[in-house]
């Protein structure tokens, strides 16, 4: 009997240890749940709080950034630098034309033999003078004319010749051409490098064969309509295109201009 009552509180020991395990591991589980869940809810938390820090934190930045961009005084402008190399450039090419202006030479107008501030000056006198002389004398030269396809005048010569002018009277009396003065200027058309006065010789009687009183052909004096000739000489001149530039002066109020274009071919 007595090994029946232990047999009987050893197995309701048992029992109630088997509870209270039971009960134990039902609490143990029941914390580590509970604290399990805690965790997590702080790890949430912490979590979508770091999200939205970091969100502000990059929206700060991004409308800084925007900000700063559509701001005006961070803007890089640089139409005032192309403003300013406009300016440099302009000035610059000013003076390389004053520079390259200062050293090119200047070429005077030699058309009437004078200086251009004296022939602009006095023009209308120039030309009256002019037309006096030519209403008096008439002027050639001894060479066959030729014509370039713009229908200009020009006469072929050599490097070395000598050049014949003819200096006729008109039909007056009083205008004697053997007392006319002479001077020749010898250039190229478009520069004034090569310029050289010419010497001439003196006015000869040139008349062509006439009858004289006696019915006898002579070439001596008529009494009106005579003809002269001077001389020039060309020497060693370079091919091409040259110009003489004659001055002829009978008085202060009778002065003939005359230019002949010459073409030098090779010898």
């Amino acid at each position: 009997m007595n090994a029946d009552k232990k047999s009987k509180k050893k197995a309701k020991n048992l029992d109630k240890n088997a509870l209270n395990l039971s009960t134990n591991s039902k609490d143990k589980s029941k914390k580590s749940a509970q604290k399990s869940a805690k965790n997590l809810t702080q790890n949430s938390n912490e979590n979508s709080l770091n999200l939205k820090s970091n969100s502000s934190k990059n929206s700060g930045l991004n409308s800084a950034q925007i900000s700063s961009k559509n701001s005006p005084t961070n803007k890089k402008t640089f139409w005032p630098y192309g403003i300013l190399l406009s300016l440099f450039a302009i000035v610059g090419a000013c003076v390389a034309t004053i520079i390259y202006a200062s050293n090119y030479p200047v070429y005077e107008d030699d058309s009437f033999l004078s200086k251009y501030q004296e022939v602009d000056y006095n023009f209308n006198e120039i030309k009256l003078k002019d037309e006096n002389f030519k209403n008096s004398y008439q002027v050639s030269l001894n060479l066959k004319p030729q014509f370039d396809k713009k229908k200009r005048e020009f006469f072929e010569v050599k490097p070395a010749q000598v050049l014949v002018f003819r200096v006729a009277e008109r039909n007056d009396l009083s205008k004697k051409a053997s007392d006319i003065n002479a001077t020749l200027l010898l250039t190229r058309p478009h520069t004034n490098k090569q310029d050289e006065w010419l010497q001439t010789s003196e006015f000869k009687l040139a008349n062509k064969p006439f009858k004289d009183k006696f019915g006898k052909l002579s070439t001596g004096l008529k009494k009106h309509s005579n003809a002269y000739t001077f001389t020039a000489n060309l020497s060693n001149l370079a091919q091409g295109r040259w110009q003489l530039k004659l001055k002829l002066a009978k008085d202060e109020n009778s002065i003939g201009f005359y230019e002949f274009n010459l073409l030098v071919s090779e010898p």
